[in-house]
């Protein structure tokens, strides 16, 4: 894209952080747990973080990015609720597309990083690779050992529902604080970070969590699906290993539409038995 120089750097956006999981099931996102684990506070969803590394590329690039576009997200230091963050973008290349994205709180502490792109092509998902399972009638312990490399992963279903008033899309939309255009007007596409929600509720439908955190997401968009459109996401634990005392598994996952289309590609990460303060 030739509008863009290596070295430009995209509107910076501010945003107060917002940890809209506080009640969830996952304790690590309220603060007396998120204590116990050296935290200084409840953690703001990684979710939500990679969702405010998406508005500045969602402004330059439009939809075309969210259509055919990448971006990898890594979580490196906790945000907190109520935390003013910074997201900032500068282009690293043009042939293709690069964008360098961090995340800075009102310390300037580097809090997460990652890259956006708009590659020609992506390599090529078969969906042979990425069979429909049932969700298991016992859920996985949370350990690595538990989760072997290759472990099929349940399968969950669900509906592009933006254009409904009371879907799941609209409450996303306000949890991440983004009222980009994009999503809301006559031709409403899908949030870029819809995906990485949506795998969070696949481990969470597939493991037996305690507190857990979700530290990195690379997502590749192959096809914007329909309005309406029945999708399931359908993979597999890819990898599980431990690093210093953290259990962690790392998920390879494709979202596929109607007709067998591959809408989106993704490798999740997270910790699913976090080492304690103490441990």
């Amino acid at each position: 894209m030739s509008e863009f120089e290596v070295g430009e750097e995209l509107e910076d956006y501010t945003i107060v952080a917002h940890n809209y999981a506080e009640e969830s099931e996952n304790k690590m996102h309220s603060d007396g747990v998120a204590e116990e684990f050296g935290f200084k506070g409840g953690l703001v969803p990684g979710v939500a973080i990679y969702a405010y590394m998406t508005v500045p590329i969602a402004k330059a690039l439009g939809a075309e990015w969210i259509e055919r576009g990448a971006m990898t997200g890594k979580f490196i230091k906790p945000v907190y609720h109520e935390e003013p963050v910074r997201v900032v973008s500068k282009v690293s290349g043009t042939d293709p597309l690069r964008i360098t994205i961090s995340v800075l709180n009102e310390n300037d502490t580097l809090c997460a990083v990652g890259e956006a792109s708009l590659p020609d092509s992506h390599p090529p998902v078969h969906i042979t690779d990425y069979p429909w399972v049932a969700m298991p009638e016992t859920k996985l312990a949370c350990t690595a050992e538990s989760i072997p490399d290759d472990t099929p992963m349940g399968s969950i279903n669900y509906t592009i529902d933006f254009p409904q008033q009371h879907g799941e899309f609209e409450p996303f939309l306000d949890e991440v604080r983004d009222s980009l255009p994009l999503y809301t007007g006559d031709d409403p596409v899908i949030h870029p970070a819809f995906i990485a929600a949506k795998a969070n509720q696949l481990l969470v439908e597939n493991v037996d969590l305690g507190p857990w955190i979700h530290t990195a997401s690379d997502v590749r968009h192959h096809s914007l699906p329909d309005p309406g459109e029945k999708v399931t996401l359908q993979g597999y634990a890819a990898h599980s290993y431990n690093k210093r005392g953290h259990d962690i598994t790392v998920l390879n996952l494709a979202s596929i539409g109607e007709h067998d289309q591959v809408l989106q590609h993704l490798s999740h990460t997270a910790i699913i038995n976090p080492a304690t303060k103490d441990g």
